[in-house]
């Protein structure tokens, strides 16, 4: 496989995979759109390994593994219960002026690259992305914000995006696909260190070696109230000292640098190695900070 090019929405089909046993699926039924042949609305898929049955519902496949941990399952419930409050975020909304354009800058993005954004919620950044790249797959484990979502990137007409139902922990995603990831404020809100770990591995697996990721989290200081606990309907966080942000990624990058310019926000610039972290042997360094 040399990578994702994008195309139409049933080239989705060449890269996902099972999210439990890892096996190619299949699309076993299908209404296709009536103005786009090459689009699947509504189907069923099915896993050539396990056999196990996933739902494709407005486009949006829904690819979650069996087993999701409690706090999880919490988090996803809330946030399908959350997508019209979070849009009518104000403040979100005008950090996300300043916010932005800084990540997207880390990521230097181009028409000619693939881009995994791990983390879309309702689609705050999807589709200023999808403008900038050849192609988007964008994750996100609540099916209401991902349906949001749908409905902004279909009346911008932009037609470069798939939407995926997944788990970070469990990407439902082919090896070295992506020239470029970028999850922003998702880390923090994976329940346990095993967890986020487990997260980072996954973007990290599903990028091309030498890919540049983006990873922005809750930043601890002085200025901060909780090292961690609950928002609003029962969701998990966790702010990172920058100790702690370094070592958790350098278990899956290499990192560039690490800003905490947007004050509650660390952002980080890493890259996927050409050979995995775990088969090295160096010491974890401090990256740059600006």
């Amino acid at each position: 496989m040399k990578g994702y090019d994008g195309g139409v929405r049933t080239s989705l089909l060449s890269i996902i995979v099972c999210p439990d046993c890892r096996q190619s699926i299949k699309l076993v039924q299908g209404d296709p759109s009536s103005v786009d042949k090459n689009e699947v609305v509504n189907g069923m898929l099915e896993c050539l390994g396990c056999g196990r049955s996933f739902v494709i519902r407005r486009r949006i496949p829904q690819l979650l593994p069996k087993h999701l941990a409690a706090a999880q399952q919490q988090e996803m419930e809330a946030r399908d219960e959350q997508v019209e409050e979070y849009d009518s975020n104000i403040p979100l909304m005008l950090f996300g002026l300043v916010e932005m354009p800084f990540t997207f800058n880390q990521l230097d993005l181009n028409s000619s690259q693939s881009l995994l954004e791990a983390g879309c919620g309702t689609g705050r950044m999807s589709e200023k992305l999808a403008k900038q790249v050849k192609s988007l797959v964008s994750v996100d484990f609540s099916l209401k914000s991902l349906m949001e979502n749908e409905i902004k990137l279909e009346a911008s007409g932009l037609k470069n995006f798939h939407l995926i139902q997944a788990d970070l922990c469990n990407l439902p995603l082919k090896d070295g696909l992506f020239d470029r990831a970028l999850s922003c404020q998702v880390l923090e809100h994976i329940p346990t260190d095993e967890l986020r770990k487990k997260a980072l591995s996954e973007i990290s697996r599903t990028v091309k070696p030498g890919s540049t990721v983006v990873i922005s989290a809750y930043q601890y200081s002085r200025f901060t109230k909780d090292k961690e606990g609950e928002h609003d309907g029962g969701i998990p966080y966790f702010r990172f000292t920058e100790e702690e942000l370094t070592e958790l990624l350098a278990a899956s990058f290499t990192l560039n640098s690490v800003s905490g310019l947007l004050v509650y926000l660390y952002v980080a610039q890493c890259i996927r190695p050409e050979v995995p972290v775990s088969d090295t042997a160096a010491q974890v360094s401090p990256p740059p900070r600006y």
